[in-house]
């Protein structure tokens, strides 16, 4: 619900990866956004996630967010995944695709 909702609201420009086990999903940010697009966007949404950029122990590679989503009702879920989504298309331009993380 929540990786489906986030990618159709984004317009897929975000890479969207649900692990087959865990409470986090990755939504990974198209290339050749300015820095710090993806704290403007994830403020743009109101929402709670860690950066990406913030969880590595050295710089580089895709922006993007993880999100939990253990213990939030699923109405909560899909309208915090519609907010994230939309702010997603403001902030990257139209015909940009996110990449796999490797």
């Amino acid at each position: 619900l929540v990786a489906a909702t986030l990618a159709q609201a984004a317009g897929n420009r975000l890479r969207v990866t649900v692990p087959d086990q865990g409470l986090h999903l990755l939504a990974t940010l198209p290339d050749g956004l300015p820095p710090g697009a993806a704290a403007e966007i994830r403020a743009a949404a109101g929402v709670e996630a860690w950066l990406l950029s913030e969880t590595r122990m050295a710089p580089g590679g895709p922006d993007g967010f993880v999100l939990g989503y253990s213990g939030h009702a699923p109405a909560a879920l899909k309208q915090a995944a519609e907010r994230l989504g939309e702010a997603v298309r403001t902030h990257a331009p139209a015909g940009t695709m996110a990449r796999s993380l490797k």
